[in-house]
C-alpha cells in the first residue's frame, strides 16, 4: 500500500524532535513507501531511535505540542488542546501496519488501566472510516480514534513510519517520542518517567 505524508514545514518542529527525550530504542516499525524528506534529528544516523541531544539556545526544557484538530469517526471535531490537564498518548498508526497491529492491544490495556487520567489518542494516516471502523470492532478496541485523511498531520509531526507516538503532559507539552513498536511494559514505564518529568518542572 502506497502512503504519502504530506511534508507540512512548520518552523520549530525540529527544535521540538531535538529537544525531546527519545523514551525507547525501538526500529520495528512499517515504513511508509514515501515520507517526508527530512528525517527528525533523533532519527538520523543508522535509522534507529536514540537519546536527543537538547539545544543549548533553549529557553525552556520542553517544547509545546503542535496543535491540530482532526475529525474522529462519527464525524465530530477532535482538538489536542480539548485534553489539556490531561496525560495524552498521541499514537500514528495504519490498519495495514502489522507493528501496529501487535501494538494495539497493550494501548488498549494501558487506556484501560489509566482511565479519564490518560488519552491515548489514536492518529490513523489515510484510510477509510469503513476499514478502520472494521479493524476497531474486529479488535474491540474503544481509545478514541481520529483521521488524518490526508496525511497532513503526521507530516506536520514528521512521522517517517508507523506507528510513531509522543507523549504529551497536562500542559501541553512534549516530553518523549517513541519511533516504533512498544510493549505494555514499556508504555507502562515510559508513561511514569514522563510524570516523573512532568512533576519536576511544573
Amino acid at each position: 500500500m502506497t502512503i504519502k505524508l504530506k511534508n507540512l514545514r512548520r518552523p520549530g518542529l525540529l527544535v521540538v524532535l531535538s529537544m525531546i527525550l527519545v523514551l525507547v530504542l525501538a526500529s520495528a516499525g512499517c515504513a511508509p513507501q514515501e515520507a517526508p524528506a527530512e528525517t527528525p534529528e533523533s532519527l538520523q544516523g543508522d535509522g534507529q531511535a536514540g537519546p536527543a541531544e537538547p539545544s543549548e539556545s533553549a529557553e525552556v526544557p520542553y517544547n509545546k505540542v503542535i496543535p491540530f484538530e482532526l475529525p474522529d469517526l462519527d464525524g465530530n471535531m477532535v482538538s489536542i488542546a480539548d485534553f489539556e490537564g490531561k496525560f495524552i498518548l498521541i499514537n500514528f498508526w495504519a490498519t495495514w501496519c502489522t507493528y501496529c497491529d501487535q501494538e494495539m492491544p497493550d494501548l488498549q490495556a494501558l487506556q484501560d488501566k489509566y482511565g479519564d487520567d490518560l488519552v491515548v489518542l489514536l492518529v490513523n494516516v489515510q484510510e477509510n472510516e469503513k476499514e478502520i471502523k472494521a479493524y476497531l470492532d474486529k479488535k474491540n478496541l474503544s481509545m478514541l480514534t481520529v483521521l488524518d485523511k490526508k496525511g497532513e498531520v503526521a507530516g506536520m509531526y514528521n512521522v517517517t513510519g508507523m506507528p510513531s507516538s509522543y507523549f504529551v503532559t497536562p500542559d501541553q507539552r512534549v516530553i518523549g517520542y517513541v519511533a516504533g513498536m512498544m510493549t505494555y511494559d514499556t508504555m507502562e514505564q515510559s508513561l511514569n518517567y514522563v510524570k516523573e518529568q512532568y512533576e519536576a518542572i511544573k
